[in-house]
């Protein structure tokens, strides 16, 4: 059977910092191919656009969630990932791009501090590789949080 548990998890080694350092925006609908193996995204196509935008953070300001919703009625799972990041000083041009975030289906590609030991790089997630991204939500007051 294709369920079975494959293997356990130990506790692993307090040689890692959590959090994320950046987060890259993508427009969904620009990203032409995304090629996947074992899981993992190694290649990507913007379809001739060059245009991901780097969103840099101070240490503690954001974070990804991923929620787990399971359905023993109809037999599915699905996941719903979430980002929030605070941005600081925020100007006028900075509103005006968050609303273009909002009008946009995104991928979301998220630098987490962690460093993977393997190659010294830090790890990567994409969100958003199937459907693309929405922002849903936001606060403006000193700082924004933007959940997608």
């Amino acid at each position: 059977m294709s369920c079975n548990l494959t293997k356990g998890r130990n506790i692993t080694c307090r040689d890692t910092v959590g959090g994320i350092k950046a987060v890259y925006f993508a427009q969904y609908d620009e990203v032409a191919t995304f090629v996947t193996a074992s899981g993992e995204l190694t290649d990507f196509d913007l379809g001739g656009s060059d245009d991901i935008y780097k969103y840099t953070l101070k240490r503690g300001t954001g974070s990804v969630t991923e929620t787990i919703t399971g359905s023993s009625e109809n037999g599915t799972v699905f996941y719903t990932p979430t980002v929030n990041i605070k941005l600081h000083k925020l100007t006028k041009e900075d509103q005006n791009q968050i609303k273009l975030l909002t009008a946009q289906r995104l991928v979301v590609f998220v630098e987490l501090n962690e460093v993977l030991s393997t190659n010294s790089h830090n790890v990567l997630l994409c969100l958003g590789l199937e459907n693309g991204l929405e922002l849903n939500a936001g606060t403006n007051s000193s700082g924004v949080v933007l959940e997608i």
